[in-house]
């Protein structure tokens, strides 16, 4: 899926070329055109084409655009198909070439948040969220309970947890062990930090205990298997659904 999404994205500013014909320049003017991309689409923008969402970008100068991160998973997998065309004979051996993606990615911005420290953790899962079952309304439902859960037995953060719909939850029909699956669509709110980010975690066991399974199966009958697991979230001020979450419990404790 990120394979595609970013070679389509190529292809919609130069056209599907020849891999052999793509040289240093297609490759900066692609890179040039996606730091353009709006960050949140909606409406006609959801299915625009590179070309239109550039466009849109520059009537809007002061609308939020994707992350560097995001430019550069989409060069990392034009890279990556030139490179095994050029291996597997794809473009010829006779013909002069070198990778025209090497050396085009983006200097990407690390963040600075820090962890949560065990007395922090005591303090939120002695809440009365968990201890008196409450549902405060600055805590969205079922986030305020499942959210932290599950970012404390899957290592995931926020950004990749608050946008899960029931069809991310998935069963290894050889194993049945079943697993999130957490998949970048920035555009959609959806974002992961790097590349290896992009993966499958197995449910732990606790979380199948306490009822996890039976929480996605009931939002899969009530509201339909693309559902999102928590949907009174909204995004926040960078187009990430935990955003205002997080904030909201730091404020609790």
């Amino acid at each position: 899926m990120e394979f595609e999404r970013g070679i389509e994205r190529f292809i919609e500013l130069h056209g599907d070329l020849e891999v052999a014909q793509i040289n240093r320049g297609h490759v900066r003017q692609f890179r040039d055109a996606a730091l353009l991309v709006p960050a949140h689409r909606s409406g006609n923008l959801l299915k625009a084409p590179l070309p239109q969402l550039v466009a849109y970008s520059r009537a809007h100068p002061d609308a939020p655009r994707i992350k560097a991160a995001t430019v550069n998973k989409w060069l990392n997998c034009l890279g990556a198909v030139l490179n095994w065309s050029r291996q597997n004979g794809i473009i010829p051996d006779d013909v002069p070439w070198s990778d025209p993606v090497k050396g085009m990615r983006l200097t990407e911005t690390k963040s600075n948040r820090q962890p949560w420290e065990p007395e922090e953790l005591k303090l939120l899962f002695a809440s009365p969220i968990y201890v008196e079952a409450e549902r405060p309304l600055g805590g969205k439902g079922e986030a305020s309970f499942w959210l932290p859960l599950l970012a404390l037995f899957s290592g995931a953060r926020l950004n990749e947890l608050a946008p899960l719909s029931a069809e991310d939850v998935k069963t290894d029909t050889a194993s049945g062990v079943q697993f999130l699956t957490v998949i970048e669509h920035e555009e959609i709110g959806r974002s992961v930090k790097t590349d290896g980010s992009v993966r499958a975690i197995p449910i732990h066991s606790e979380l199948m205990r306490i009822g996890f399974a039976e929480f996605v199966e009931h939002v899969r009958k009530t509201d339909g298997q693309s559902a999102r697991l928590f949907p009174k979230l909204t995004p926040g001020s960078k187009g990430g659904f935990g955003e205002a979450f997080s904030n909201v419990r730091r404020q609790m404790i």
